[in-house]
């Protein structure tokens, strides 16, 4: 990686700025099935990732790997070429004096260990209940991806992940009908993991939801399960993002400081969570990481900015840049965290019967500007907290704002799902149509 800083000092006369980021990975995947090993796939990987910045104009190189020839030559071209770009005078580097270097050096797994963790996890599904008729995957992956960033106005910062998942997808038949489950788990290598779980959970959500009907069309008090809260929330952390509101694709525009959901619930931004797997210290542009609160018992609190839009909007910088494939610097979140309000147990309070939401399909269908959807569903029927029914094509739909509104409940029972952490999730009554 020495090559950046010698690109650097050769190059930064010419331009106002610039900035380096260099990754490199290796990954190993074990897939099984009926015991055996199905497939193995071992990589690895490096991309560079370059922009340069000259009076309110932004250059980007991307390529696959490091030729110094071919990067000498992109710069020199670029004194003249860069020219040619639009001009927006509020284009910078946020500068980043802090210098950084975190690298993990755990023994990473061999082919065998792996091996030993897709088999569980397929036995996981398999030993759960005897209508579990196959296991159409099973796998475990590993990765080590190390990443430097690096530039005129940004001090050398490294760092570096290693990350362990295992993922099961499976079927359940009885009588004829057959049910899919799926569960995947992702941690960070080092800590519990509990591939078996994998399994099961599988195995559970397809046994569950053998023998569903359309459930009669009406109100009903809806549970998502904390996967599904999980995809919801990945949803609105989109409407919170910055370019977004710029672009006015979020219906959440011109809304901070008001109520956009209920009081219940509160969603903060936690690059510091130290299971989560979107953790970090430092964003895609060197800048220091903060813990940002998007909605504080129903009101909308911040967006999520980078560099770019926090100057744009005049506002505090919330250290969410992430690039692209392309070069570009684009916004996301790095943990998404929901506050929990109650006991799972309270469940049981409930009155009337409960629709737990186990599979949904068309949420990412959702329109975030008007906040209309319509989605297919499918799950269990609970009554004082306990399974009586399964249900399936079935359709919920409505208005994003008012499902943010109708939150009553997140329960305690909290799982990490990526870069989400959160419980179950109960909404006051919703129309569903079925039957």
């Amino acid at each position: 990686m020495d090559f950046a800083g010698r690109l650097i000092d050769k190059y930064a006369k010419n331009f106002d700025s610039i900035e380096i980021q260099l990754s490199e990975g290796s990954s190993k995947t074990v897939d099984t099935r009926d015991g055996e090993v199905e497939d193995v796939a071992v990589n690895s990987s490096s991309g560079l990732k370059i922009r340069v910045f000259k009076e309110g104009r932004i250059l980007y190189y991307t390529s696959g790997g490091v030729n110094e020839e071919r990067l000498d030559a992109f710069f020199r071209e670029a004194q003249d070429v860069i020219n040619l770009t639009e001009k927006d005078e509020n284009v910078f580097i946020p500068s980043s004096p802090e210098t950084y270097e975190y690298v993990t050096d755990l023994a990473e797994p061999d082919i065998e260990k792996l091996k030993s963790f897709a088999l569980v996890t397929e036995s996981g599904a398999k030993g759960l209940d005897a209508r579990v008729k196959s296991v159409k995957s099973a796998s475990c992956s590993y990765i080590n991806q190390k990443t430097l960033i690096t530039g005129t106005h940004i001090a050398a910062k490294v760092w570096n992940r290693q990350l362990i998942s295992s993922f099961c997808q499976c079927l359940a038949e009885d009588n004829g009908d057959i049910q899919e489950g799926y569960e995947g788990e992702t941690v960070y290598f080092g800590k519990p993991f509990t591939p078996v779980l994998t399994g099961k959970k599988a195995a559970e959500t397809a046994v569950s939801l053998l023998g569903g009907k359309p459930l009669k069309t009406g109100k009903y008090n809806i549970l998502f399960d904390s996967g599904t809260a999980a995809q919801f929330f990945e949803l609105i952390s989109e409407m919170c993002d910055a370019e977004n509101i710029l672009k006015h694709m979020s219906l959440f525009e011109g809304r901070l400081g008001q109520a956009v959901a209920s009081s219940v619930l509160s969603i903060w931004d936690d690059p510091f969570h130290p299971d989560a797997i979107g953790s970090y210290r430092f964003d895609d542009e060197g800048t220091a990481a903060v813990k940002t609160h998007l909605v504080t018992k129903g009101d909308l609190e911040s967006y999520l900015h980078n560099g770019y839009t926090a100057g744009l909007m005049k506002t505090a910088n919330t250290a969410n840049a992430v690039r692209t494939g392309s070069g570009k610097i684009g916004i996301g979140a790095s943990n998404l965290v929901i506050g929990s309000t109650e006991k799972a147990s309270a469940i049981t309070a409930v009155q009337g019967d409960v629709v737990k939401v186990l599979d949904v399909m068309g949420l990412h269908t959702a329109d975030t500007v008007s906040g209309d959807f319509s989605l297919g569903i499918s799950g269990v029927v609970l009554r004082n907290g306990e399974p009586v029914s399964s249900f399936r094509e079935s359709v919920l739909t409505g208005n994003l704002m008012d499902l943010l509104k109708a939150v009553t409940a997140v329960y305690d029972n909290t799982r990490i799902h990526g870069n989400v952490v959160t419980g179950d999730v109960l909404f006051d009554k919703l129309t569903i149509s079925g039957s």
